[in-house]
């Protein structure tokens, strides 16, 4: 299932009619409404997405389609809290429920549909929980270990307050909420309910409590693969009606890897960013720009990573990735004709925003692929169209010629034994005021190889 690229603003298919002719008919209204939500701002490539941006492959895609079928059928859009495999009731002390949560946000949100408020507005900020205001209202929100998850979730809604925390549970926090409706477990991006952590409006104390967020952590570190896998992380949601109060920190003693540990500084990060931004400057046109000549050059670097080169092959997308690029769409495959668009939401002159642009975007497309020996792109950057809800339509080339990227990866064996790979880009095209940003900017992507493990992740 893909978006194909259109031009109207209705969703259509193409179907083949009589005498062989292919015919453009309207989508169902509800149809056109998921494709539409599924697919955002992308204008081609897979309907469905799994969480690192590929697409999903044929039996997951058919297990999403098959579960929302069936809570279509069944009338059941939000969490019930009748008996069901994974969930229980314990008699009339109390509802008792266990899901699977996945994210990409190292966590999950807790949110009423009406005002959700802490004593006094206290801003809880701990390694598990932390209040937040968003837009004027409050939500709580669950921090993991693991970036993606999947995270083990039980609720569990008492008449009164429960004994003291297990020592299995590493981490335990307690806080008062007051709520002018029931408040649900949701992903952060989303507002679907996924389960009902209390029963409806009051005021409550809710008290999280967590184990496995360190694993969560390394599971990260060690495996790019969480498809499929089973949680390592455990969060217990106990909620029951009470008094505002103060919140409590009964203890938080993960070990929890720090910043620095997850991602140590890479060895040229400060000239990358230095580099991105000052591009940045020049597509938008902002202050400090500067005037580009007309005339081009090239950059050649070179790096060693640590590693196969079929390893690395299959990790190169995270390499080309360009930093600050936080909205991508398009085809994420390794195939020729494959493009993809990165777009920063912010623009380049902040700062400690996105690092890029907001006036423009850049656009790779794969002209020659070798697995694993080498790969030909084109980079486009883009001044962006006149409509901010389709930006590539009416996007006009910032520069008059494509820039071209080839990689060439050559395998070999190190001195006290191990594979190596030789990276060596050839960047031509460039205007000569780029040339130096860009050097940095790949000396840069090749220590990310190397620093992240790519080649032998």
């Amino acid at each position: 299932m893909t978006v194909a690229p259109r031009k109207t603003l209705s969703p259509i298919r193409t179907v083949r009619a009589k005498g062989d002719k292919h015919v453009l008919t309207p989508l169902p209204p509800a149809v056109a409404r998921a494709i539409e939500r599924a697919a955002g701002n992308r204008r081609a490539g897979p309907v469905l997405l799994n969480r690192r941006a590929h697409r999903l492959d044929r039996y997951l895609e058919h297990e999403c389609l098959t579960t929302a079928l069936v809570r279509f059928l069944s009338g059941r859009r939000f969490p019930s809290d009748r008996p069901g495999p994974r969930s229980t009731l314990r008699g009339m002390s109390g509802v008792r429920e266990q899901l699977e949560v996945s994210s990409g946000y190292a966590g999950f949100a807790l949110r009423g549909e009406e005002d959700v408020e802490p004593l006094a507005g206290e801003l809880v900020d701990s390694t598990l929980v932390e209040v937040v205001a968003v837009n004027g209202d409050y939500e709580v929100w669950v921090k993991a270990g693991s970036q993606w998850g999947p995270y083990d979730v039980v609720i569990e809604r008492l008449p009164s307050p429960p004994p003291p925390a297990a020592e299995e549970w590493e981490d335990v926090v307690v806080l008062s909420l007051r709520s002018g409706s029931a408040l649900a477990v949701m992903d952060i991006e989303d507002t679907d309910p996924l389960a009902w952590v209390t029963g409806g409006a009051g005021e409550f104390r809710l008290r999280v409590s967590a184990r496995g967020r360190a694993e969560g952590q390394l599971r990260d570190l060690s495996s790019d693969e969480d498809d499929g896998l089973p949680p390592v992380e455990h969060f217990l949601l106990q909620s029951w009606e009470a008094p505002m109060a103060e919140h409590v920190v009964v203890r938080l003693n993960a070990p929890l890897l720090t910043k620095d540990e997850l991602a140590p500084p890479v060895p040229g990060q400060e000239a990358g960013l230095a580099a991105t931004r000052a591009i940045g400057r020049d597509l938008d046109g902002a202050p400090g720009c500067r005037v580009l000549s007309g005339r081009t050059g090239t950059v050649a670097v070179t790096g060693t990573i640590t590693g196969t080169r079929r390893r690395l092959f299959r990790a190169v997308d995270a390499v080309l990735g360009w930093p600050g690029g936080y909205m991508g769409w398009g085809d994420s495959d390794l195939a020729v004709g494959a493009a993809y668009t990165w777009k920063s939401l912010d623009r380049a002159e902040d700062e400690d925003g996105d690092r890029f642009t907001g006036e423009g975007h850049l656009t790779q497309t794969y002209l020659e692929l070798r697995s694993p020996a080498y790969l030909v792109q084109s980079w486009v950057w883009m001044k962006n169209g006149p409509d901010p809800h389709a930006l590539l339509e009416g996007a006009t080339p910032f520069l008059p010629d494509p820039t071209i990227v080839r990689i060439d990866l050559t395998e070999h064996t190190a001195d006290r034994g191990g594979k190596q790979t030789t990276m060596e880009v050839q960047h031509d095209g460039l205007p000569l005021e780029w040339l130096d940003d860009l050097t940095a900017y790949w000396r840069w992507m090749l220590a990310i190889g190397e620093a992240r493990g790519f080649g032998v992740r």
